[in-house]
């Protein structure tokens, strides 16, 4: 291993990242592979990688389990802010604002 980096399994080349807890992104949905939502960080694992939760306004989970990401810098599911205006995307609203819009 070299000093800052990381190889995989599947040999891809793993950089140290520089994310932080807290950190906002835009992140493409795993579910709904046409949908990028707001996220932010909510762990960092270690050098390499780090956990995406998608955002959402509920305060309780109601037994739903949250759609967390494990990614790392080079990641291609994951955006900065304001990636989506900069290129004409369309950014999901948070599922629980769009309920909250639409009552």
């Amino acid at each position: 291993m070299v000093s800052g980096f990381l190889m995989v399994q599947d040999q891809t080349l793993v950089v140290e990242h520089k994310f932080h807890e807290g950190w906002k992104l835009e992140a493409l949905d795993q579910f709904l592979p046409s949908v990028i939502r707001p996220a932010t960080v909510i762990r960092v694992i270690n050098r390499w990688y780090f956990v995406v939760q998608f955002d959402d306004l509920t305060v309780s989970d109601e037994g739903k389990p949250r759609n967390q990401l494990c990614c790392h810098a080079g990641s291609l599911n994951i955006f900065p802010v304001g990636w989506c205006s900069a290129n004409n995307i369309h950014l999901a609203l948070v599922p629980s604002m769009v309920s909250f819009l639409h009552k």
